[in-house]
C-alpha cells in the first residue's frame, strides 16, 4: 500500500512508467518552445522518439495538463 501512495505522490499512475507527470509537462513545454528536438528529449528522458511524439500529441499521458 505504501508503494501505491508513493507512485501517486511521484505523479506515476503506472508502476512501470519511466516518466512522471512533471517530466511530461517538461517535455511538452520544451517541445512547444522549440528548444529541443524529439531525439534530444528522448535521449534525455531515456525513452523512444515515438514515446515523445505520443506525449506531445497527447496520445498518452492525456490526464496531465
Amino acid at each position: 500500500m505504501e508503494n501505491m501512495a508513493d507512485r501517486f505522490h511521484n505523479g506515476r499512475k503506472n508502476h512501470l512508467a519511466k516518466l512522471t507527470a512533471e517530466n511530461v509537462r517538461e517535455i511538452r513545454a520544451t517541445h512547444a518552445s522549440g528548444a529541443a528536438a524529439r531525439r534530444l528529449l528522448a535521449d534525455k528522458f531515456g525513452v523512444s522518439r515515438r514515446t515523445i511524439s505520443q506525449i506531445v500529441h497527447r496520445r498518452t499521458w492525456r490526464h496531465v495538463a
